[in-house]
């Protein structure tokens, strides 16, 4: 499991965390100048962080 952040998410980052820690086997990526839509604002690194997660 991978699970794609934006460093700019309006959601309070122990949320992110909770998730983070409650997935077994998980990989956090976070974007640095993305937000809530990280697939949206920064779909080059959106699409690498699930391709690396794949390999």
């Amino acid at each position: 499991m991978v699970v794609v952040d934006g460093a700019l998410d309006i959601r309070p980052r122990s949320a992110v965390g909770s998730l983070e820690r409650a997935l077994p086997r998980v990989r956090r990526v976070i974007l640095p100048e993305v937000g809530h839509l990280p697939w949206v604002e920064d779909p080059r690194d959106f699409r690498e962080a699930g391709t690396a997660a794949l390999r």
